[in-house]
Order: structure tokens, then C-alpha cells, then sequence
């Protein structure tokens, strides 16, 4: 069945169908793993594209293994399949089925999803899907193993990440700033090691550098005391900050759940807030600072 699907796809003989399956095929190729990383850390930073590289890079080996373990050979090795790609190597699964779907899968796992990006990405894995077969180089069977194989590499491996990479940098510590600039430097780092929906709840006395604190990720931030919420686009995502020190009525409460970003609270204590991660910064002097983070 696979193979009469490839003979009977193949007997739509037309140069323009040719040259947009090419085209689709150019466009999975490995260039496509740069132009993908490049992308997701113009919109996620550095840990999103580190993360797409280090799912895609074990998800090609467990690719390549299968391959050299199931051995089937490709369909242009069979009479009446044309070879229009000259492609070494097996069939089972599609390499370029999977430089597809790695990317259009990471985006809608790990990005705000929007229709009008996610419609176009699901086309873009279907067509190359095709033209693979339609090139007489992998049987239906080779790319919607790849296709599946991708989305459960994406939530696999993509769970696996996130607890080793909790492991590594989500540690408890302490560390000492002695100048507003390097709380901020220090706030700039942490920021790297949160996730969108983190509620981060800051604790300290008054002009201990809560506020200064939220400057490092979200510059100009100010302190929402009188406002209740500021709300600021970083390159962190979508950052909101309360204030609660004068709150009298926890009615006054907006949902702090921000899917989108991350949240600050200041003087949590006043509502009961509990956040996914606590700093509390202990004025030593005039100058000095103890933040303490505990994840």
C-alpha cells in the first residue's frame, strides 16, 4: 500500500508540482535548524533556543538509530518510483519530515499561540510531509512516523530539559549586592531562570530594593504602590508588577496568574500570596543587601 501510494502520488507529472515540492524539501534542510534557532532566540532568548537544539539534536539520534536498525530501503529503489532528489541512506523515518516538525511543534509548545502562525507552520510540516514522498524518498509510513515522533519529542524531551535544567540553574542561594546596579545585574540573571506563569514574590522592609529589584528585568519600572499593577514588555516576555503594601481588601486583587509572562509581587504577605519563587532581600547597611532566592 505504501508503495502504490508513491506510484500513484508520482503519476501527478507536472513541472510545477515538481518545483514546489523541491522547494518545500530546500526548505527542511539543515540551514533550517539555524534559521529556527536564530528565531526562537530573537523571541524566547538564549534557554529557548538551547532547548530547541538540545530536543531536535536527540530526537536525530534517535532517528538515526532507527534507521540504521529498521534498514528500509528507500521507495526509488523500486520499480516505477522516480528518483527526483538523489538522497542516500534508508527511508524509515524522514530526517526532513522532522527538521519540519521539531520547530513548528516547539513554537506551538512553548510560544503564545496564534493562529495565524500556528495554520501557516502545520501547512509548511504537511507539505514537506509530500513532497518527500512525492520526491520518491520516503513511504507515507516514514513521514507520519515523523510527524508524531516529533510532537512526542517535543513533549518528552521537553520535560526532560525542564527537570534537568531546574536541577542546574532553579537553586536555592544567597548571594550580596552592595550597590543598586549589581542588585540589578543579579535581577537581570535570575530573570534567566524563570518561566512564563513563575509568580515571583519579593520580601523586604522599606527601601530594602524590591522595586530596584524589578528595574533590572523591567527598565524604567516604578513602584506600583498607588497604582496596584504596572504592566511592562521585556525581553523576558510580558512582565507585571503589584504593589500591595497599602491594599486593604483583598477584593481589590486582579488575577496574578500571567500565562504570557512573569508576575512580581511585592509585599505579598499583605494578601497571603504564594508565589512559584520567593526573594527576599535583607538590608545589611546602607549599601549592602542579602537577596535570598529560593525556588
Amino acid at each position: 500500500m505504501d508503495l502504490a501510494f508513491v506510484l500513484w502520488f508520482q503519476s501527478i507529472n507536472h513541472w510545477f508540482v515538481l518545483a514546489v515540492f523541491r522547494m518545500f524539501t530546500f526548505f527542511a534542510e539543515w540551514w533550517i535548524i539555524l534559521a529556527a534557532t536564530a528565531i526562537f532566540f530573537i523571541w524566547g532568548g538564549w534557554r529557548k533556543a538551547l532547548k530547541y537544539l538540545i530536543i531536535l539534536g536527540i530526537a536525530h539520534l534517535f532517528v538515526f538509530a532507527i534507521k540504521e536498525l529498521v534498514a528500509r530501503p528507500r521507495p526509488f529503489t523500486h520499480n516505477g518510483v522516480v528518483d527526483y532528489n538523489h538522497t542516500f541512506g534508508y527511508s524509515f523515518p524522514s530526517g526532513h519530515t522532522l527538521n519540519a516538525g521539531i520547530p513548528a511543534f516547539f513554537y506551538i509548545h512553548n510560544f503564545k499561540k496564534k493562529l495565524f502562525i500556528i495554520i501557516p507552520l502545520l501547512v509548511y510540516v504537511g507539505m514537506v510531509a509530500l513532497s518527500r514522498i512525492y520526491l520518491g524518498q520516503h513511504f507515507a509510513s516514514d513521514v507520519v512516523f515523523s510527524i508524531l515522533f516529533s510532537w512526542l519529542a517535543i513533549w518528552a524531551f521537553g520535560r526532560l530539559y525542564d527537570y534537568v535544567e531546574a536541577r542546574i540553574l532553579r537553586r536555592n542561594k544567597t548571594l550580596t549586592s552592595n550597590s543598586e546596579e549589581q542588585t540589578q545585574k543579579i535581577a537581570r540573571r535570575f530573570a534567566h531562570t524563570l518561566n512564563d506563569g513563575d509568580i515571583v514574590t519579593l520580601k523586604g522592609d522599606l527601601g530594602a530594593g524590591k522595586t530596584a529589584f524589578v528595574r533590572g528585568i523591567a527598565t524604567p519600572a516604578t513602584s506600583p504602590t498607588f497604582t496596584l499593577e504596572n504592566q511592562y514588555a521585556t525581553r523576558f516576555g510580558r512582565i507585571k508588577h503589584y504593589d500591595l503594601y497599602r491594599i486593604e481588601n483583598k477584593s481589590e486583587l486582579l488575577e496574578f496568574y500571567n500565562p504570557e509572562g512573569i508576575t512580581f509581587v511585592e509585599w505579598p504577605e499583605k494578601a497571603e500570596i504564594k508565589g512559584t519563587v520567593s526573594v527576599e532581600i535583607e538590608k545589611v547597611n546602607d549599601n549592602e543587601r542579602k537577596i535570598h532566592i529560593n525556588y
